[in-house]
């Protein structure tokens, strides 16, 4: 069943980066009714041994927003969306609202960007630099200056 899931939320990723877009005024209206400019639209990817990532991500002129799926293989899913991101220098940092297990959070999360890709970072999955609350509901970076980027490389899709 995941490996469907896996299969069909690919294929929607590829469609949508490859459609044919019409040539109209890149303008979005933001959630909080004031317009939002798109600067940039871009999915990024990493698939090894069954594990997929896939990021999408939406430049604004007022920040970065998006989705991520977490989908490892054979294991729990996780899937959510990105807002309130930043750059600071080369590293994105943005809220992760995403559903696991049917359990709801909302956590701190980061990535390097590196060429034409990110790098997430992998003190998300553990509590060395990583703390999250009593039921894991809200998690967040204890020191941000001394994030590791050593997980998975997303690499841009070309659309």
């Amino acid at each position: 069943m995941k490996q469907i899931l896996t299969i069909i939320t690919i294929s929607t990723l590829f469609i949508s980066c490859s459609e044919s877009k019409p040539n109209i005024d890149n303008t979005a209206i933001a959630t909080d009714t004031t317009n939002a400019i798109v600067i940039e639209t871009n999915a990024y990817l990493y698939g090894n041994n069954g594990d997929t990532i896939l990021l999408n991500l939406q430049n604004t002129n007022q920040d970065i927003t998006g989705a991520l799926s977490i989908l490892p293989f054979e294991k729990d899913s996780r899937m959510g969306t990105i807002h309130a991101g930043k750059m600071s220098g080369d590293t994105l940092f943005a809220i992760y609202n995403s559903t696991q297990e049917g359990q709801d959070s909302e956590c701190e999360i980061a990535f390097l960007k590196k060429n034409d890709g990110y790098i997430l970072t992998n003190d998300i999955y553990g509590e060395t630099n990583y703390q999250y609350n009593k039921d894991y509901t809200k998690g967040s970076f204890i020191d941000k200056c001394k994030i590791k980027f050593d997980g998975e490389f997303l690499k841009k899709v070309d659309k």
